[in-house]
């Protein structure tokens, strides 16, 4: 190899390396819009709909709609991404969650069954990949069937995350609050979307007024007379995206939420296309 080749070699090399750090940065932050996608979907009656719901509260019925969606996107970290975005929004309780998971897991069989269909052309690699592709299946479906009767009959797994969310002391204002992502990604996610924190509060409390809206619009207030009372009213408009955008708030969710599944699937598409191409070498 001479000098031209190793210099072009490094430069790929470093290309590919800013490409993935860049993907997994768009993965992260991609997570964050679609966290607050549905928080502005859902609204205040969302909850209510999944906890009060009689379909999400059969696991079966769960595990159905796990494999059913991740047989429509083709990909069970996508699936998985979207119900850990519902669980993180409240939206969707962490019970309800874990069937939706395991149908995830068992809707990817689908998935290595295409791919391995693909090398039915040679005769050889196809018994391999068919090979491959089933036991992959009935390592998921095993799983499933050991896993989710235990689940129902004692919520076993629900108990051991929260044991372990409880040790790591996840308590806001503490010392070991784990923002590390968050700090990364407000630089972005904020300047797309902003959220009224304390009016998530007065919902999650149900001291809300009906015509409450989730969008911080306006950063700063002032003090304003009118015939001898002060009212406060809104001086300053904050600085993102949507903070002029006179939609409504499910609106603005739906948008959030389409375009950051968009951007999660080609984020998702080009870190295992960079990282094939750096295990393969040059």
């Amino acid at each position: 190899m001479n000098k031209k080749q190793r210099i072009k070699t490094v430069v790929m090399l470093t290309m590919k390396l800013i490409c993935l750090l860049g993907s997994l940065y768009l993965f992260v932050c991609s997570l964050d819009l679609m966290s607050s996608g549905f928080r502005l979907l859902g609204g205040k009656i969302t909850g209510k709909v999944f906890s009060e719901g009689a379909i999400l509260s059969n696991p079966i019925a769960g595990l159905m709609i796990g494999l059913l969606t991740t047989v429509i996107v083709q990909s069970s970290s996508t699936s998985t991404s979207i119900v850990v975005s519902m669980v993180s929004s409240s939206i969707l309780p962490v019970k309800q969650a874990i069937p939706i998971i395991m149908g995830a897991n068992i809707g990817t069989s689908v998935t290595n069954t295409l791919v391995a269909l693909t090398q039915s052309g040679k005769r050889e690699e196809f018994s391999l990949a068919f090979a491959g592709a089933t036991v992959h299946d009935m390592f998921n479906w095993l799983t499933v069937l050991v896993l989710l009767p235990v689940e129902i009959a004692s919520n076993m797994l629900y108990h051991i995350t929260e044991a372990i969310t409880e040790s790591i002391n996840l308590k806001e204002g503490s010392n070991s609050n784990p923002e590390f992502l968050t700090v990364i990604t407000k630089p972005l996610t904020e300047r797309i979307i902003r959220l009224d924190k304390k009016a998530i509060e007065s919902i999650a409390l149900g001291t809300a007024s009906p015509n409450i809206s989730l969008l911080k619009r306006y950063c700063s207030f002032k003090n304003e007379s009118y015939n001898g009372t002060f009212d406060i009213v809104p001086d300053e408009y904050c600085s993102f995206l949507f903070a002029k955008v006179n939609w409504a708030d499910w609106l603005i969710g739906l948008v959030l939420l389409v375009v950051s599944i968009i951007c999660l699937c080609l984020c998702l598409f080009l870190l295992v296309k960079i990282l094939q191409s750096l295990l393969k070498g040059a």
